[in-house]
Order: structure tokens, then C-alpha cells, then sequence
């Protein structure tokens, strides 16, 4: 959803932090790899996948207040998912907003949103019949 709020460089750092997040957890669900899917296909073409980054290098290529908040609600989305926020998921996604400087405060704001999201694209869904 904010992938296009971000550069090259910090779109290869988000799919190197969400593919963390994934096997956080050590199990693959199908909606996180919708998910990730989802955001390759918003990145722009000639990124470089399978990079590994450093959680320290996020505040040198997140520079602004919207770049920090993009990543943070895309990595958020990417670990609820599946429906749950495992604890080694928080501790990588809290890890990486303390490097960008956000306050808890504003990260549990930002995880409500999310949570929010899906509860919204959750009732649109049985809206049209789904499951």
C-alpha cells in the first residue's frame, strides 16, 4: 500500500526486512506470501532481491518521517498477515523502529492501523460473500 512512498534502495531493504519477519515465526502461511507477492509487484522492476541489510543501516536510508512510517505500516501488514503477532515478529519490527527513532507510542499506533485495516478489508469481504 506505501511502497510506492519509497526508493529503490529502501524498497530492497523492505522485502529483506519482510522476508525476516516471515520466517520470524519459523512457519509459512499463505497470506504472507500473498503479501509479500503483493509488495514485489509494487516495486519497482529492476530491484535486487535476496539482499541482506542490517537493522542499523534502516535510519541511514529511512530518512523521512513518511519513508519511516511506510516501511514500519508495510512490516507491520506483512507480520499480522496470518493473523498473529508472534513475538519474534515485535521484537524485529520494534528493533527497527527504535534505529528509526519512533516511539512506542507511535508504533502501536501505527500497529491499531493495520490491525484496523484488515478488520475493515475482513467485513468488505463478507460484504461480498466471502469467507
Amino acid at each position: 500500500m506505501f511502497v510506492a512512498n519509497l526508493n529503490k534502495a529502501q524498497q530492497e531493504m523492505l522485502l529483506a526486512f519482510a522476508n525476516q519477519i516471515i520466517d520470524a515465526d519459523g512457519v509459512l502461511n499463505k497470506k504472507e506470501t500473498y503479501f509479500l507477492e503483493a509488495i514485489k509487484s509494487q516495486c519497482v522492476s529492476e530491484i535486487s532481491l535476496g539482499k541482506t541489510f542490517s537493522i542499523i543501516q534502516t535510519s541511514e536510508i529511512f530518512i523521512t518521517q513518511r519513508d519511516r512510517v511506510s516501511l514500519l505500516l508495510e512490516l507491520i501488514s506483512i507480520a499480522l498477515a496470518d493473523g498473529e503477532y508472534h513475538r519474534e515478529e515485535i521484537n524485529i519490527i520494534r528493533e527497527i523502529a527504535s534505529e528509526l527513532n519512533i516511539s512506542m507510542e507511535q508504533l502501536q499506533n501505527m500497529e491499531s492501523w493495520v490491525k484496523r485495516q484488515f478488520s475493515l478489508l475482513k467485513e468488505a469481504n463478507n460484504l461480498m460473500g466471502g469467507e
